[in-house]
């Protein structure tokens, strides 16, 4: 068991000292957290479209190379085709988004949902990409109104 401990031990202080290596690396700039996506809720649906409200967590302190960040860009994009892209407004005193994004998806397209930041001098962050999945119908119909009229019909003796 010692023998073990040891190795273990010696693993560690060696992996310590690797990632020690990396604290000045500046670059590549690091992916926003996958927080920064939020949720989505679907929102309507018609025979073929799924339509859906995407919520967006903060920016990044404003700080170091996030101070000057503008605006989000978030993209939609089906079955690996062409993404549909749209500007994500925040305010940029309490870094929270403006409002949710609103999106659609052909009913059983894959989907990738992905977000990145553009900062004053048009300069774009890596997207952070969300795997979705396939667009479904999740909508359940109301409830029914009442059960009805429940009648006694007879008593059995057993």
């Amino acid at each position: 068991m010692d023998g073990v401990l040891e190795e273990l031990t010696k693993a560690i202080v060696d992996l310590t000292r690797v990632l020690g290596s990396f604290k000045g690396l500046m670059y590549p700039l690091p992916a926003p957290s996958n927080t920064a996506l939020g949720k989505s809720i679907q929102k309507d649906k018609d025979m073929s479209t799924m339509k859906y409200s995407q919520e967006f967590g903060a920016l990044p302190p404003s700080e170091g190379r996030n101070k000057d960040i503008q605006v989000g860009i978030f993209q939609v994009v089906q079955d690996g085709g062409a993404p549909a892209e749209q500007e994500i407004a925040y305010d940029l005193v309490t870094r929270q988004p403006l409002a949710p994004a609103a999106w659609e998806a052909k009913k059983g397209a894959d989907v990738m949902l992905r977000l990145a930041y553009r900062d004053d001098d048009n300069n774009l962050s890596p997207f952070t990409e969300f795997h979705f999945g396939l667009a479904a119908d999740t909508i359940a119909p109301d409830a029914p109104a009442a059960i009805g009229k429940t009648t006694v019909v007879d008593e059995v003796d057993e």
